[in-house]
């Protein structure tokens, strides 16, 4: 997993090293798609990643969101990135105005305005393949990552929203 964070200087999808990147991962699901069988109805994130990972195991994929808990957003640290204590605000549960003002204060003379979370990647069975979205502000986007000659690579943009 610490090779997706390396490589994303690579992938250009941490576009500066001056952005916050917040060392706390959780994020709620993405708007679903829709059903290509059905249009009146959506699909769910689990079949939705699993379809994109080309995964027939849902449980392989659902297994996944329990059993992914070792994904340490401060070593991007180690790579020059700016990483947000966002974990420890949480868990001390502050207020979201002084969160706000914490990220202003630490933005200061960037054109960054938030911070960015990173979801922890779910793999294919192989690990050639992974999924992993990126929110910052009231938008994100949706990716799956190929590893290509050891290294990750973007296969496909799958969505982008604003919220």
């Amino acid at each position: 997993m610490n090779e997706i964070l390396s490589d994303t200087m690579d992938l250009k999808i941490i576009e500066s090293k001056s952005q916050l990147i917040s060392n706390y991962s959780y994020m709620v699901p993405p708007f679903l798609p829709i059903d290509p069988t059905n249009s009146r109805k959506t699909i769910s994130l689990t079949r939705y990643i699993a379809d994109s990972l080309k995964v027939m195991d849902t449980m392989f994929i659902k297994n996944q969101f329990i059993d992914n808990k070792k994904l340490n957003l401060n070593r991007l640290s180690d790579y020059g990135y700016k990483i947000f204590d966002y974990k420890t605000i949480v868990e001390n549960k502050v207020p979201e105005d002084s969160i706000w003002k914490l990220v202003d204060s630490l933005n200061k003379g960037t054109e960054n305005y938030s911070f960015l979370k990173i979801s922890k990647p779910v793999f294919n069975e192989n690990k050639s393949l992974a999924y992993i979205r990126l929110e910052q502000g009231s938008g994100g986007d949706s990716y799956i990552l190929e590893k290509v000659d050891g290294k990750w690579t973007k296969k496909y943009h799958l969505a982008m929203w604003v919220e």
